[in-house]
């Protein structure tokens, strides 16, 4: 018995032992599971339960014995999802993991994590197995991945549009990685490398760029050199290059800037600078240019810098100051040109001339508007001297030469003075008005001619306002008249004149001139006196008119009178002469030979006579038809023959058969032109020679006939008078004296067909008559 109870108690320590082991491991357990920051709560196939303190007071749940404890704090939806999980978990041992939102309790809006994990050991029974879930309380956790979302969502949102901004500029953007490599481009890289972005990223494809100076190593293609640089460097780099673009090569400013030394990018961009090229080039041409035009000005011209540094000097300049253009190019300063000038006594004197220097070394830092003096040098040299400020620092100086100007203005001055001074004095009103109708300039005796005081002239009056003024002049019925009249004066530029009497019987006499400025000059005289006399002429000539008159209607009335009885003596000594009474011995014929011609010549004059009276009074009607010009040359020819061969003076007459035809009275002018012929005889000597001669101008529409002999002539101071009645050349070699009026009746019949007469003469050699007569109008 001893000895049973002693192995029953051999029996019972080791497994009191082992109780205690498992005890101590239950508690190491439980010790390591509540350091788990997860809650957990799982059933193994006895229904045995392990469950966290806190498993159900993280639910809201007073304690949780089923599976069912836990769906019913949920929503619907998510128990019924956790219901199948779990069947799923424990009968295949599938794991699951899903979020879920309390709806209802104190902790309700709580995020939830559940995880289902079975728990086995190799080896463990299978109703030991447990099915556990994991409860992990991930509302703080959410929170902040709400929140890193948020910023997530709007570093993207600001990435695209950087991204988009960058991809739409108009030149070409590229990003590199650490290791150089294109990671990134816009669209204008793509469309100029030909290449969509994933074949550039891929094939490292770079711009096909050539440097205008090698800052790129060598086996490098593109910027990436420059890339590498600007990396090194740790700021950015640029350099320009050459790119073909679209088919043409274009200057492009191509620069690498890197991001940040963490991330390692470099961004680059190519902005394109041909036209900044193209205009920097026309900038030095246009500059250029300038340089030219001013080298060929007369005005001294000279630029300095903001250093005061002399930059450009043309000519002139060098020609003013006589200095030497070798050291100009040198730049020098202000003051060594100031010190210069002063050396050779080019600069105006100055008591001071540090104070002189220091206002031109201020003028490059104080003055702000262009600043102008005249410099009167030592030797007389007159200069208007002008600085202005450059905007981009330092002056521009020219120097003018006024001398000769001064000296013009001072004589123009003068004059000025002189002519105001004649002005003033003239016995002519004078009144300038300018295009605007206001009174310019006037003279005293302007004012006095209109009884108009000074007052009333100054202040530039207008035409319109001074006319008013002047209506006490003239009578109301006349005042309309004279006020369009003379407000025309001051408003029209048309050069007229003329002449109006005034109220009180004075009469004035304008003139109306347009001057080259555009004002207009008028004049008024008081020639009253002149006037009277002109009147007194007038009437005088009017008198003497009527006389000459009477004098003509007495000679063609006593010419009238004359005819009847001349006409029996003529009849009764031609009946002598015929010797119808009686045999004649030779004197008795000449005797009666002579009646005849005397009786024939007086005949003539009692016609020339009558027609002079007759045109003088106005009677006279031409009776005009077509006349054949050629064929009344050769009608006075064959008349005039006869007279020319009983004095041996030859006679011809010249036309063309084409000459045409003129609308004149025929019998007139062969009378004329008989008169012409017959003068002609009586000057001309025996063996003389006579030309007439007829031709056509068809520009001036006229026919010109032409009366020419080889008489004794006609002296200048008989030229005139010879066309007057009853005048006379002053020659006594006149083979036969007539009346004088020959000449006169040519005239005045020529001048009723509209025609006009003209006369060369040469004492000696003879005279030319021409007659010149309008065409018909058919012929014109």
């Amino acid at each position: 018995m001893a000895s049973f109870v002693s192995a029953i108690f051999d029996l019972l320590i080791p497994s009191r032992e082992k109780a205690k082991r498992l005890e101590i491991e239950n508690k190491r357990l439980e010790t390591f599971l509540r350091s788990v920051p997860w809650e957990y709560c799982g059933w193994n196939r006895r229904g045995t339960q392990a469950v966290s303190p806190d498993f159900a007071k993280i639910l809201g749940l007073a304690k949780v014995e089923t599976v069912m404890d836990i769906l019913e704090v949920l929503e619907p939806g998510d128990s019924e999802a956790l219901d199948n999980m779990y069947a799923r978990l424990a009968e295949y041992g599938e794991n699951f993991q899903t979020e879920i939102i309390l709806p209802h309790g104190k902790n309700s809006g709580r995020n939830l994590r559940l995880t289902g994990r079975r728990g086995q050991v190799p080896g463990m029974p299978a109703e030991e197995i447990f099915d556990v879930i994991w409860l992990t309380d991930i509302t703080q956790d959410a929170e902040q991945i709400g929140d890193m979302s948020d910023i997530l969502k709007e570093t993207e949102s600001r990435e695209k549009k950087w991204h988009d901004m960058l991809d739409n500029m108009p030149f070409p953007v590229w990003l590199r990685d650490s290791a150089l490599n294109i990671e990134w481009c816009n669209r204008r890289y793509c469309a100029i490398a030909g290449e969509s972005l994933a074949a550039v990223t891929s094939e490292q494809k770079e711009l096909p760029s050539v440097a205008i100076e090698k800052k790129s190593g060598k086996g490098e293609r593109g910027s990436r050199s420059l890339a590498r640089q600007a990396a090194t460097a740790g700021n950015a780099l640029e350099e320009r290059r050459h790119l073909v673009i679209d088919g043409r090569r274009h200057l492009v400013n191509v620069t690498e800037m890197p991001l940040s030394k963490k991330s390692g990018r470099i961004l680059g961009f190519a902005v394109d600078v041909t036209a900044l090229e193209d205009m920097q080039a026309e900038l030095k041409h246009h500059i250029a240019t300038h340089h030219g035009v001013l080298e060929q000005l007369r005005t001294a011209i000279s630029v300095f810098d903001g250093e005061m540094r002399l930059q450009f000097y043309n000519a002139a300049y060098e020609q003013l100051w006589d200095l030497d253009g070798k050291w100009l190019n040198t730049a020098p300063k202000i003051t060594e040109i100031l010190d210069r000038f002063r050396e050779n006594r080019k600069l105006p004197e100055q008591a001071d001339f540090r104070k002189y220097r220091q206002q031109w070394l201020d003028f490059f830092t104080s003055l702000l508007e262009p600043y102008e003096e005249m410099q009167y040098l030592p030797d007389g040299t007159a200069l208007r001297m002008i600085a202005v400020p450059r905007p981009m620092g330092g002056l521009i100086i020219t120097y003018e030469d006024v001398t000769s100007r001064l000296e013009l203005e001072t004589s123009y001055n003068t004059l000025v003075a002189v002519q105001k001074e004649t002005l003033d004095n003239l016995h002519e009103g004078l009144a300038v008005f300018g295009g605007d109708g206001c009174l310019r300039l006037w003279n005293p005796k302007f004012g006095e001619l209109w009884d108009l005081p000074p007052e009333a002239l100054d202040g530039m009056p207008h035409i319109t306002k001074l006319v008013e003024k002047l209506s006490s002049h003239f009578t109301p019925a006349a005042w309309d008249k004279m006020k369009e009249l003379l407000t025309g004066h001051g408003l029209k530029r048309e050069t007229h004149s003329g002449r109006f009497a005034r109220a009180d019987g004075s009469v004035l006499e304008y003139t109306v001139i347009p001057l080259p400025d555009g004002n207009i000059l008028c004049s008024y005289l008081d020639v009253t006196d002149e006037a009277k006399v002109e009147q007194a002429l007038r009437e005088k000539n009017a008198a003497l008119e009527e006389t000459e008159r009477m004098k003509l209607d007495f000679l063609a009335n006593v010419s009238y009178q004359l005819r009847t009885p001349l006409n029996a003596i003529t009849g009764f000594a031609e009946i002598l002469n015929q010797e119808y009474f009686g045999t004649l011995n030779e004197r008795q014929q000449e005797y009666t030979q002579g009646m005849i011609a005397a009786a024939q010549r007086l005949a003539e004059l009692i016609d020339d006579i009558l027609d002079l009276s007759t045109i003088e009074a106005g009677y006279l009607e031409l009776t005009t038809g077509e006349v054949a010009v050629y064929q009344l040359m050769r009608d006075i020819e064959d008349l005039a023959a006869e007279w020319g061969r009983k004095h041996n003076i030859h006679i011809t007459a010249k036309a063309p058969k084409n000459i045409g035809k003129i609308t004149a009275d025929g019998r007139r002018l062969k009378q004329v032109l008989m008169k012409l012929v017959s003068n002609a005889i009586s000057f001309s000597p025996d063996g003389g020679r006579i030309e007439i001669a007829a031709k056509k101008s068809p520009k001036h529409g006229t026919v010109t006939i032409t009366v020419a002999d080889t008489g004794t002539g006609i002296a200048k101071e008989d030229m005139e008078k010879i066309f007057s009645p009853f005048e006379k050349a002053g020659f006594s070699k006149r083979r036969n004296s007539g009346a004088g009026l020959g000449l006169s009746i040519v005239r005045r019949i020529v001048e009723l067909h509209g025609g006009s007469v003209g006369i060369e003469s040469e004492p000696g050699k003879g005279t030319t008559v021409t007659l010149t007569l309008p065409l018909t109008p058919t012929e014109k």
